[in-house]
């Protein structure tokens, strides 16, 4: 079953150029160590600062439902960002996608 997200929101994301995605991903990586994988021997894939909190995902069953979930989670992590943080540029990098600025 192939699983639907919903589509960022034009007006409020911009997508970022190749040289910004090389950029913050450099710094990404050089901050956190970054390591990409998707098998339980590549994790965890950031040296986590402390203090940080992780959430398991995993525990979402599949179905249906699951999209609905995790659109959810991101519009609820959004609002939290937006609402700590109302000033500031926010940047959304996803190895596997392209990445964006809000």
């Amino acid at each position: 079953m192939s699983e639907r997200f919903a589509e960022p929101p034009q007006d409020a994301w911009t997508e970022l150029s190749q040289v910004e995605y090389d950029d913050y991903w450099a710094t990404f990586g050089s901050r956190f160590g970054f390591r990409a994988g998707v098998s339980p021997d590549a994790w965890p894939a950031i040296n986590e600062p402390v203090p940080s909190v992780t959430f398991d995902l995993g525990v979402i069953a599949d179905g249906p439902q699951r999209g609905a979930a995790y659109d959810a989670i991101n519009a609820e992590a959004l609002r939290a960002f937006v609402w700590a943080l109302p000033n500031a540029e926010l940047i959304v990098l996803d190895w596997q996608h392209p990445a964006y600025r809000f």
